[in-house]
């Protein structure tokens, strides 16, 4: 009005405006860096046991492997999300997420690594994602509230898409430049 500009603020958009909370933007903001590293690090997986193996079949025992825990587990995750503290099953997952990925780069260092180990860990990383997903989207309600959950959810749906994008692209990059070890 009256030739002043105004510019939108966070406020002004419905999705964003849950960035106004520091906590929430804390956890929307590992998220994005997790969401990233765990699609670059399934990327970097796949073409490690392609490599390995030579075999589709074991590309596919991967995804059997990542989402084995799911059907049983996710009948109480939800239940384990209200009853324990949520920070702490968030801090355990991402803890074991990255215990994860240690132990396959010293394996490939080492030059030990076998295709039971990539099974075996992806397997653990699906257990931890029961657990982490549903504390996650819990804690974001705790943190933005009943009014404000579906922008939440939509903020992080948008990351995780992006995610999607941005992990295989990081991750094809440094295996091209590094090798498997360097990505």
């Amino acid at each position: 009005k009256g030739g002043v500009i105004v510019l939108r603020g966070t406020s002004d958009i419905p999705a964003l405006a849950v960035l106004q909370n520091s906590n929430f933007r804390i956890l929307w903001g590992s998220r994005a860096i997790h969401e990233v590293a765990r699609r670059m690090e399934l990327l970097v997986l796949v073409l490690l046991l392609r490599e390995i193996t030579g075999s589709y079949f074991q590309l596919g025992l991967l995804a059997v492997f990542l989402n084995a825990p799911r059907p049983v587990l996710s009948l109480f995750s939800g239940v384990i999300a209200d009853r324990l503290d949520r920070r702490l099953i968030m801090v355990a997952a991402h803890a074991c997420y990255f215990a994860i990925a240690t132990i396959i780069l010293v394996l490939l260092i080492a030059n030990v690594l076998e295709p039971w180990h990539v099974f075996g860990v992806v397997f653990l990383q699906g257990l931890a994602k029961v657990l982490d997903d549903p504390s996650r989207r819990t804690a974001m309600f705790d943190l933005v509230g009943a009014e404000r959950i579906a922008n939440a959810v939509a903020l992080e749906q948008g990351t995780s898409n992006i995610g999607k994008i941005m992990g295989p692209l990081v991750g094809g990059i440094l295996i091209a430049a590094t090798g498997f070890t360097g990505a």
